[in-house]
């Protein structure tokens, strides 16, 4: 026996299970390599300890404002912001349309947090996939997580306009139906 190896899996005469978990673990990859894909995380707001729970693919429409905002014209305008933020408000709205179905998948894959009163969201962009396809441990660290703001927050104006529409043309029709009623 040489003395001073270590054994990865074992510790002290007991077992690493945090070892053995994570060579059991499969490590994800990225099918396409000309995509921009975000890792989605979860968390608890008390333990604030990250989660993954999905790669998503970004749309059409973010992959081009993430275009326009690397050239030094969309960097003087000021588009990488506004791109940016237009990126998260995707995520987020796309997130919080499937929250039941989303918290479900986090609390099966993290039975932890089924304890969680509330849940946060948060991503982190793959910048380079070939690298991620080759060592996936180092971007699927818990650093450089951007939180993902809450749904009210991610709703602007027009959003809220629309929603007041809604709840107007809504109103109308009761309206209108409670008075054919009166009047029949």
């Amino acid at each position: 026996v040489a003395m001073g190896t270590k054994a990865r899996k074992w510790h002290q005469g007991v077992p690493n299970k945090m070892e053995m978990q994570r060579g059991k673990q499969q490590m994800p990859t990225v099918q396409n390599m000309k995509d921009q894909y975000y890792i989605l995380w979860v968390r608890s707001p008390k333990i604030k300890q990250w989660k993954p729970i999905n790669i998503v693919s970004g749309t059409e429409a973010s992959k081009s404002l993430k275009d326009f905002t690397d050239n030094d014209l969309g960097k003087a305008v000021g588009a990488n912001a506004l791109a940016e933020g237009q990126i998260v408000r995707a995520l987020g709205m796309n997130i919080y349309g499937q929250k039941e179905e989303v918290t479900k998948q986090a609390i099966s894959m993290h039975p932890d947090l089924k304890y969680a009163k509330e849940l946060q969201f948060g991503y982190k962009e793959i910048k380079n996939n070939t690298e991620f396809n080759e060592k996936p441990v180092e971007i699927m660290e818990h650093v450089n997580i951007s939180l993902i703001p809450p749904e009210e927050e991610l709703k602007n104006v027009l959003d809220k306009a629309g929603e007041a529409v809604n709840s107007t043309a809504t109103s109308v029709a009761k309206v209108g139906d409670n008075i054919k009623g009166f009047l029949s």
